[in-house]
């Protein structure tokens, strides 16, 4: 499971480098996985500070982290 979180993490980090700001909802469409996935893997670029996250009203959006 390890591997399959760190290689999601790899396409989410990706996906973010080509296309900016999404939504874990969208994330999970465009990498084609299970959101619980996209969540631990999302989850694991945070602790390694690679990505932001912008509160939105019911939701929130995920980008790199430029820093």
């Amino acid at each position: 499971m390890k591997d399959k979180i760190g290689s999601v993490a790899g396409n989410i980090w990706s996906q973010l480098e080509k296309t900016g700001e999404m939504s874990p909802r969208k994330l999970s469409t465009t990498v084609k996985e299970k959101s619980d996935v996209v969540y631990m893997a999302l989850g694991w670029l945070a602790r390694e500070n690679k990505v932001e996250f912008n509160p939105m009203k019911s939701t929130f959006k995920v980008k790199l982290n430029k820093s």
